[in-house]
């Protein structure tokens, strides 16, 4: 018996020709994207932006003593222009995957992060062309294809942090990979299974994201009656689910809960005063979290605030829900994209709320949490809004793509060119 179609639905996929505008965009940001990594890498300073330095420190403490279950009160930072290990502690809590296989490559340059961060680099640009194909494959309109591509790229934190050591690279290769199978005609059972164990292995957010996509497409197959939920192929993936959960449960075991913490956090993050943290309210968090998120959405941090665009974002996403009366792979994908969008973006609000009230922190609002989900949102905003009526739709897709290019690197080239 043949494998169950993970895809949306049993039609053929779009085959891209070399001609097809949105190819050639594909390939036009993604050389935009390698070379604004490649320049990040080679000329910016180690630092504690995205939290290079407590990943890089973990790379080499990985390269010191590899071990698949690091004890997390025992790792440290390294500090200074010197690179030497200090007695700070590391907060970081991340599965070890990525600093394990980057461990080998960061021995070779010792002192030195920039051969990781080109490695970073490539990982980023491949898995949002993965992403691309990917999407491309399952996306017929014209202009939902444009809008498809561009808005996959159009995270800014994604390319600022491909040219940084982050385990969010590889995070953003392995769901890369992940739309680009389930764009195919067959998605393999043991393929999906193993991403989502790598994924398990690298990076919380990325395992909620793509679990929850698998698993919605896995639902929608079968309700239309092209998979059995009982079968081999449910299995397997259940079995790469498990995999991908062993991170979370041994700390649990160890901790005390799924999620390690540190006893302190470094003074510059960003925190509440212990006397406001509980009265910190669910609409008073909501105004920092879009006030934070906002801030931090343009490519350059603080140019001007991305609120109404993050929020433009959203429900331009939403238009996937509107009925057109025109089933398709790329509808079903559409709305398993803004679905998961939606779970995740709770989890996170409700998770971040939970940090802020209990240890005051206010790190976890960063929009470089949203890649993990990114390419999801994208293929719903790009289907919704080429799917609304032809003057609305000329005039949304116009606004979208202008504010896309307001918050990209080239916006901020611009920005900066006016003001000086």
């Amino acid at each position: 018996m043949a494998p169950d179609d993970l895809a949306p639905v049993i039609a053929p996929p779009t085959s891209p020709r070399p001609t097809d505008p949105a190819l050639r965009l594909l390939a036009l940001l993604a050389l935009v994207a390698a070379l604004t990594a490649i320049v990040v890498a080679l000329t910016h300073p180690l630092g504690d932006g995205f939290d290079e330095r407590a990943h890089y420190s973990y790379v080499r403490a990985m390269a010191a003593d590899p071990t698949l279950w690091p004890d997390h009160e025992t790792l440290r930072l390294l500090a200074g222009e010197a690179l030497t290990w200090s007695d700070q502690p590391n907060y970081l809590a991340h599965p070890p995957l990525y600093h394990l296989l980057a461990a080998p490559l960061s021995a070779l340059t010792p002192g030195d992060p920039r051969l990781l961060r080109l490695l970073d680099g490539a990982l980023v640009t491949a898995g949002l062309v993965l992403a691309g194909l990917g999407g491309l494959a399952r996306i017929a309109d014209p202009l939902a294809r444009i809008l498809f591509v561009a808005t996959l790229f159009g995270l800014p934190v994604t390319i600022g942090v491909a040219g940084l050591v982050n385990n969010d690279a590889l995070m953003i290769a392995e769901i890369g990979a992940l739309v680009f199978l389930l764009g195919r005609d067959r998605a393999p059972p043991w393929a999906i299974a193993l991403l989502l164990a790598a994924l398990g292995w690298t990076k919380l957010t990325g395992f909620v994201a793509g679990a929850t996509a698998v698993g919605l497409l896995r639902l929608a197959a079968v309700a239309e009656g092209r998979a059995r939920l009982v079968s081999a192929e449910t299995a397997l993936i259940a079995a790469g689910l498990l995999v991908g959960l062993a991170p979370l449960v041994v700390t649990w075991v160890q901790f005390g809960r799924p999620i390690w913490m540190p006893a302190a956090f470094p003074d510059w993050f960003d925190a509440v005063p212990p006397a406001d943290r509980a009265g910190l309210g669910l609409v008073d968090f909501a105004r920092l979290y879009l006030d934070h998120l906002g801030r931090r959405l343009p490519y350059r941090a603080e140019t001007f605030h991305g609120g109404a665009i993050l929020i433009g974002v959203f429900l331009a996403a939403a238009t996937a829900l509107l009925p057109t009366g025109r089933p398709g792979p790329d509808r079903t994908l559409a709305r398993v994209g803004l679905l998961t969008t939606i779970a995740f973006v709770a989890l996170h609000f409700v998770h971040a709320w939970a940090s802020a009230r209990n240890q005051g922190i206010l790190t976890d609002l960063q929009t470089r949490y949203l890649a993990a989900i990114w390419p999801f949102l994208a293929v719903a905003v790009a289907v919704g809004l080429a799917n609304l009526p032809p003057w609305p739709r000329r005039i949304a897709a116009a606004l979208h793509l202008a504010a896309l290019l307001a918050i990209s690197v080239v916006g901020a080239a611009a920005f900066r060119l006016v003001g000086g």
